[in-house]
Parts: structure tokens; sequence; C-alpha cells
């Protein structure tokens, strides 16, 4: 990561690492709420697969 810093697409890569982060915590979230069946499941995972998304469009 230490390459990226003095580029100018070093916020660029802030803001994909930040993004990256964060879909981690909310991978980790749907795990914890889809391995018991939990009551809003399917609107949590909704959410993942959203982030995924979003995630994929930015390095597409």
């Amino acid at each position: 990561m230490v390459g990226y810093l003095g580029e100018d697409q070093s916020k660029t890569m802030a803001h994909c690492i930040a993004l990256d982060l964060e879909c981690a915590d909310i991978c980790s979230l749907a795990a914890a709420s889809i391995a018991p069946g939990g009551e809003h499941m399917n609107v949590i995972d909704a959410l993942r697969a959203k982030a995924c998304e979003a995630c994929h469009a930015m390095v597409a």
C-alpha cells in the first residue's frame, strides 16, 4: 500500500480500502444473521449484495 501514497490515485485507493473495510463489516453482520436464521436475514443479505456490487463496480 505504501506505493500508492505518492500517486495521484491515493484518494481513490483510500476510498476503495474504506469500502473494503465496510464491506467486511457488512459481510460479518450478514453471516451472523443468516447462520441462526435471523428474522431480518433477507434484508441484511440484500444489503450485503448491494455493497458487494458497489465494490465490484469500482474495480470493473
